[in-house]
């Protein structure tokens, strides 16, 4: 589903809110990683994520403290059509 797709649809879930909610898109491996960080209980930490295939990439691997992330490497797969179903 594209981004653009997931904000219209949020827009017609949340029209009847009272408060204005905002939407922020995140890249899939660093979203994966915030919400995680905060339940290790380390103060600093080193986040590896991996999957079959992300919005571009299948690894991210970066430093966190706090919540800011520092990264190191992400690895994009050779072909994408190799992760066809």
């Amino acid at each position: 589903m594209s981004n653009d797709r997931i904000a219209e649809t949020s827009r017609e879930v949340f029209v009847h809110r009272p408060k204005k909610a905002t939407l922020h898109f995140v890249p899939h491996h660093l979203a994966h990683a915030h919400v995680r960080f905060p339940f290790l209980g380390y103060a600093e930490s080193g986040i590896l994520t991996i999957d079959r295939l992300g919005e571009k990439s299948s690894r991210f691997f970066a430093c966190a403290g706090g919540m800011e992330f520092a990264l190191f490497e992400e690895t994009m797969p050779p072909d994408r059509s190799a992760f066809s179903p």
